[in-house]
């Protein structure tokens, strides 16, 4: 396997490196101040708006009361309509026909009217498809540099369908340059076309080891949701969907036959009445926790307030939550599938399970459950792992790496003139 081009700190840059004026397009961002969806490309907006650079967010108004068009924390947002029915796009198993017209269509001209208005150098997309797609033609149409990250969803579940890879192909090859959020996602652009040299290897943006620390105190969710001290808390916190394989942790749980174990599951989603469903079926619906959507800013206590963290994914580009699991110095259990490899070193940070089997998962969570020394031992190391190789700061000077190497290949061709600002 070939080297990823892998960027380096910011200090590296920050002699010869401008401040720039980005234009993120994403298919996903708080719909409001608070809301849960899309945080990480907030936080990365916002980081980049601390280190003085200028960002504008272009995305999709999934419900109506969303605003148009807002400002906090010095990012402003702009959102397009479009017939959205009042549901995610992730939320649809076929890609929405009538609605994905209007989609493309507003979003590529309000990411071209952002661009102009904002004197935009940069267009950076966030998602291969739709939202790559929509940058391509806007930086075609507004002669910008374009970068395009994967996440996940994007290759893993949208481009394996008929008639969509052959448009995540041709948005990979207009990129000037692309970021993979892992290893596993690197290979995905590899086999749709992506040169090594204009691949980079980003965490998404890390996690905040300062925010998610071994510090924080959980006792108060504990008291919230009834657990006992001597309890072992079990937590997954994601979008309830088929694809982050709740239902496989509740079958794990039905196995484990530990009458201290509790599962508290955070997040909401189209899976939500199955899942309350099968928990009743399999008979522990008295001892697993639906806890709801949380937004992401209070989501550090209910990773204090747990003894290992579960993500049993059936496909997942690299997963944030794993990250921030690790800084709380939990040990983690993931499926091996995809990017959760890159974080899961077995028998270091957490365990690996097979995707989809829930006695190997019952398995997993029965060892740690049973072993308070093996839990401690696990989780120190994660917190370890996650200061020294993903903290924050580091994931967005590895983004402001990828900025100025842009700038270099583009060169003089007006991106950094001064005559556009």
């Amino acid at each position: 396997m070939a080297t990823l081009t892998t960027p380096h700190v910011a200090e590296a840059i920050a002699p010869t490196a401008p401040p720039w004026r980005l234009c993120f397009l994403t298919t996903t961002y708080p719909d409001f101040q608070g809301s849960p969806r899309g945080p990480f490309i907030e936080r990365l907006a916002q980081r980049l708006t601390e280190r003085g650079h200028h960002v504008s967010v272009v995305t999709a108004r999934v419900f109506t009361h969303s605003p148009l068009r807002e400002a906090w924390n010095g990012v402003t947002v702009h959102r397009f309509p479009y017939p959205s029915g009042e549901r995610k796009l992730i939320e649809h198993d076929r890609v929405p026909l009538r609605a994905m017209l209007p989609y493309l269509l507003r979003g590529t001209l309000l990411t071209c009217r952002v661009v102009r208005e904002q004197r935009c150098d940069v267009i950076h997309a966030h998602w291969v498809v739709p939202t790559g797609l929509m940058g391509a033609w806007a930086a075609k149409l507004t002669r910008k540099p374009l970068v395009v990250s994967a996440h996940g969803s994007d290759l893993l579940v949208w481009a394996k369908k008929r008639g969509i890879r052959a448009l995540a192909r041709w948005t990979l090859k207009q990129a000037t340059v692309c970021s993979a959020n892992s290893a596993a996602m690197a290979d995905e652009c590899r086999a749709l076309g992506v040169s090594d040299d204009r691949l980079h290897l980003i965490y998404e943006t890390g996690v905040d080891v300062t925010q998610f620390h071994p510090d924080v105190s959980g006792v108060e969710i504990r008291r919230r949701y009834g657990f006992h001290p001597q309890d072992v808390v079990a937590l997954f916190v994601g979008h309830l969907t088929r694809r982050k394989g709740v239902d496989v942790l509740l079958k794990a749980f039905a196995q484990t036959h530990l009458p201290s174990l509790r599962l508290l599951i955070v997040g909401d989603g189209p899976e939500w009445n199955p899942l309350h469903t099968l928990a009743a079926e399999l008979g522990v619906a008295g001892r697993t926790t639906f806890a709801g959507a949380v937004a992401w800013q209070d989501l550090p206590p209910y990773f204090a307030a747990c003894d290992v963290f579960v993500l049993p994914s059936r496909s997942e580009g690299m997963g944030v939550v794993l990250l921030e699991a690790m800084a709380s110095a939990k040990p983690v259990i993931g499926s091996h599938v995809d990017g959760i490899p890159s974080l899961i070193v077995p028998e270091k940070n957490g365990l690996l399970v097979t995707a989809e089997d829930d006695t190997d998962l019952a398995t997993a969570l029965s060892r740690l459950a049973a072993d308070a020394a093996l839990r401690g031992r696990l989780g120190a190391a994660a917190r370890q792992m996650a200061c020294e190789q993903f903290a924050e700061s580091k994931q967005v000077d590895a983004v402001e790496r990828l900025y100025f190497m842009l700038s270099k290949r583009y060169g003089q061709r007006s991106m950094f003139d001064a005559s556009d600002h």
